[in-house]
């Protein structure tokens, strides 16, 4: 595959600097770390993304989060809401 000869950022570097610096080390584990490395914990494969993370604040959203503490208040305005709504529903007929 043919490298482009589109400069890239200095983001895209410095990733592609610390992959071969991580490449070389797992290469030669018994090399000492490159000046400016500092040994670093394993690292997850795959940390998620955006949709990772809006999965979970749908998730709060909807209530599939963490449980609710004001569960009475909830009650109340959903009974509020469905009254109101009859109300109107039948002023209409």
């Amino acid at each position: 595959m043919a490298r482009s000869t589109r400069p890239r950022s200095k983001a895209a570097q410095e990733t592609a600097r610390r992959r071969e610096a991580r490449q070389a080390a797992e290469a030669h584990p018994s090399a000492e770390v490159p000046s400016g490395e500092a040994p670093r914990a394993e690292e997850p494969a795959y940390r998620g993304g955006l949709l990772t993370g809006m999965r979970s604040g749908f998730k709060a959203v909807a209530g599939q989060g963490k449980p609710k503490k004001n569960k009475a208040l909830d009650v109340v305005l959903w009974i509020a809401v469905l009254a109101v709504a009859a109300f109107v529903f039948a002023r209409r007929f």
